[in-house]
C-alpha cells in the first residue's frame, strides 16, 4: 500500500471515487506486471526478455498508470507508428 501511495497517489489529485478506482487498477496492473522489483530483479509475472531487433532500434517508453510511470521497449528506427500503450 506504501508503494501505491508513493508512486501515484501522492502525485495525483483524485476528484471522484470513479476516478480513484480507475487510478487503482491501472497502478496494480502496472505493478504486477511491469514493475521492476530490485529484491526479485524482475516483475511478479515475470516477462520474456526483448532482445533489440537492429543496430537502428531504439528505446521508447509507453505511457503508464495515466502517464505516471513508463514500460520500454525497442522500436525499428524510422518506424512512423507510435507504440500502442497497454491498458491503463
Amino acid at each position: 500500500m506504501g508503494s501505491c501511495k508513493r508512486e501515484t497517489l501522492d502525485d495525483v489529485s483524485v476528484f471522484r471515487q470513479d476516478h480513484l478506482r480507475r487510478l487503482l487498477l491501472a497502478y496494480f496492473n502496472y505493478y504486477n506486471t511491469e514493475r521492476v522489483h530490485t529484491v526479485i530483479r524482475d516483475a511478479p509475472d515475470g516477462r520474456a526478455l526483448q532482445t533489440r531487433p537492429s543496430s537502428d532500434a531504439k528505446v521508447v517508453g509507453l505511457p503508464c498508470v495515466g502517464g505516471l510511470h513508463r514500460r520500454y521497449i525497442w522500436q525499428e528506427a524510422g518506424c512512423d507508428r507510435a507504440p500502442v500503450a497497454r491498458n491503463d
